[in-house]
C-alpha cells in the first residue's frame, strides 16, 4: 500500500514539530521550509496533519528511508490508476494537486 509517511504526535509536540521528527527519523531528511496544507482522515479513521515542500529533482537520492518500503514521486495521472493508494489519501493528494496547479 502506497502511503505517507508519518506518525503519532508526540506529547508537547505541535503537528510540524512531529512531522519534521517523524521525516527526519523515517527519510533521514529536515524540509528547510514546509506548508501546513490541511486535516484529512484515512479510513481507520486517522487525523493526517498534511504538509508540503518543495524538493529538489533529485530527492530521491537525498533521502534514506528507515521506515517503510520505498519512496516514489507520481503524477496525478499516475495516483488516479493506483489500486493500492491508502483510502483517504487520494483526497489529499487531488487536492494538493489542484493548489499546486493553479499556482
Amino acid at each position: 500500500m502506497w502511503s505517507f509517511w508519518g506518525g503519532g504526535i508526540e506529547e508537547g509536540e505541535s503537528p510540524e514539530q512531529a512531522m519534521r521528527r517523524e521525516v527526519k527519523e523515517e527519510l533521514v531528511y529536515e524540509f528547510p521550509l514546509c506548508t501546513f496544507f490541511g486535516i484529512y482522515y484515512d479510513t481507520a479513521p486517522n487525523e493526517k496533519h498534511i504538509f508540503y515542500a518543495e524538493v529538489g529533482d533529485d530527492f530521491e537520492n537525498e533521502i534514506e528511508i528507515k521506515e517503510g518500503q520505498g519512496g516514489k514521486f507520481f503524477s496525478r495521472r499516475e495516483i488516479a490508476g493506483l489500486l493500492n493508494l491508502v483510502p483517504g489519501d487520494e483526497l489529499a493528494l487531488n487536492d494538493l494537486f489542484a493548489l499546486l496547479e493553479g499556482r
